[in-house]
C-alpha cells in the first residue's frame, strides 16, 4: 500500500497516515517498507523523520 501511495503522489498521507497507523498497531516494518518509507523521506526533504 506504501508503495502504490507513493506512485500516486500521496506521499504526505503515507508518512503521517498508514505507516504511523501501521506502527501504533505493533506491526514491524519489513525492508521493503523501509525503503519505500525512507524514499518518501527523501522526497519530502525531511532527514528528520528518516532517521
Amino acid at each position: 500500500m506504501i508503495s502504490g501511495y507513493m506512485k500516486m503522489g500521496h506521499a504526505g498521507d503515507v508518512i503521517v497516515g498508514l505507516f504511523g497507523e501501521m506502527r501504533e498497531a505493533g506491526f514491524e516494518p519489513n525492508e521493503m517498507t523501509l525503503v519505500s518509507v525512507l524514499g518518501v523521506c527523501r522526497d519530502l526533504g525531511d532527514l528528520s523523520l528518516g532517521r
